[in-house]
């Protein structure tokens, strides 16, 4: 993932090139004239910048210039995106000090291509390392979606010795820090009552970590505290999670509220989760029409098929069927799950070379 700048008036242009910068994975940053643009890219450095050619205050010839005039701006990349396509235009903004020049009139998944491709050919970029945001989600409550992100956070952060995050979004009383013998102190909420920015310094004051290095946002304890996440806040906390964590997973309830809504779309992965039963079959038939139509792209979604209930289920081979969907993994029954949550010891780490365990950790090899 990179941080890309795009610079235009128009508010439909940059709507729709920062909603296909946002799903191919970038944090996006937004201005509506030259200027603005300038002091956010001092400040902010991003990895690219798209500008507009005729926009208030600075146009984006001038844009260039300045940026091209700072000795720390200098391997910053600036795609020039105009409206305007005849050839003394581009020859115009090499000149300035683009790095590339393309019409208006490219679709947005051409331009995300050629996005990516100055990217990847950028020294500075090289440096870029982006962490990815996995969603697990059920729209049945149950079946074990908050017991394998714990698990799995702590898979990844055991083996690649490095920290994982894992965000409870519960509007109330989750059970994520729980599970890990942490007390919840309402972290998510605390961290994201200030109406400022979501960084990684503001964030940082509400993490608890684990032993493990499973660092956690836990929800709300108190009624009085209770809420959904702002739908606003999602992506920004999408944003910076990436760039903080080299993996971040949201637990996330099983409503499909406009939160939960804007956290599947926000994530890199979504991992759908089921159990061998019709009532969870068709709730998860449900959410895959929901992913849909918040337009998640299907190579996004995971369906993981968990079998907390023992033996009499439906085989993974006609959960499957059913789906329409191959899953991409089966996490077995495992007996001692039970004993390991009230002990607040998660398999991962009382069991560890249990079947479900290993299942548990080949899914987070998956992931990373």
């Amino acid at each position: 993932m990179a941080t890309i700048l795009i610079i235009d008036d128009d508010p439909d242009v940059v709507r729709l090139i920062e909603f296909a910068l946002r799903r191919a994975g970038h944090r996006v940053l937004t201005a509506k004239d030259g200027e603005t643009g300038l002091a956010i890219t001092q400040a902010e450095h991003p990895d690219l910048v798209i500008a507009d050619v005729m926009m208030p205050k600075l146009n984006g010839y001038e844009y260039c210039r300045r940026v091209r005039a700072q000795e720390d701006l200098a391997d910053i990349l600036i795609l020039v995106f105009s409206a305007r396509f005849q050839p003394i235009d581009r020859q115009t903004a090499m000149e300035a000090g683009a790095t590339d020049y393309m019409p208006k009139t490219v679709e947005p998944s051409e331009l995300v291509a050629h996005v990516e491709e100055l990217l990847s050919t950028s020294p500075a970029a090289a440096k870029v390392k982006a962490g990815q945001v996995v969603a697990l989600f059920s729209l049945r409550g149950g079946v074990g979606v908050t017991s394998l992100a714990v698990n799995l956070s702590l898979a990844v952060a055991l083996t690649r010795r490095q920290p994982v995050a894992l965000v409870d979004m519960a509007p109330l009383a989750g059970h994520a820090a729980l599970m890990l013998d942490l007390r919840p102190t309402g972290g998510l909420h605390k961290a994201l009552a200030s109406d400022g920015l979501i960084t990684a310094e503001t964030l940082k004051p509400y993490w608890q970590i684990h032993d493990s290095n499973v660092q956690v946002l836990s929800s709300p304890m108190s009624p009085g505290e209770a809420g959904e996440v702002p739908p606003a806040a999602v992506q920004p906390l999408a944003d910076s999670l990436r760039q903080t964590f080299s993996l971040a997973l949201l637990d996330l309830p099983s409503t499909l509220s406009s939160s939960t809504a804007a956290a599947l779309t926000a994530a890199d992965r979504v991992l759908l989760l089921v159990t061998p039963d019709v009532a969870s079959l068709q709730s998860a038939a449900i959410a895959l029409q929901a992913l849909n139509t918040l337009e998640v792209d299907t190579g996004r979604i995971w369906p993981v098929l968990n079998t907390p209930g023992g033996v009499g289920g439906l085989s993974p081979e006609a959960v499957s069927k059913a789906l329409r969907r191959s899953l991409v993994a089966t996490i077995p029954y495992e007996p001692g799950m039970l004993s390991a949550l009230n002990a607040r010891r998660p398999l991962m780490l009382s069991s560890p070379k249990s079947a479900a365990a290993h299942a548990i950790a080949r899914l987070a090899a998956q992931l990373m």
